[in-house]
């Protein structure tokens, strides 16, 4: 069921973007994980 939906989103996005290359990465929870930039702050900083 969960890789059905995520075969589903990634159709949809290669529909809006055709021509940009994709890289689909999942983890063995079967979650979907973006690229993120390389300075990307997930979380606040400590105190």
């Amino acid at each position: 069921m969960i890789a059905q939906w995520a075969r589903q989103r990634i159709r949809v996005v290669r529909r809006w973007q055709p021509p940009a290359a994709i890289t689909v990465l999942g983890d063995q929870a079967y979650r979907v994980v973006c690229p993120l930039r390389l300075d990307a702050v997930l979380q606040d900083a400590p105190p």
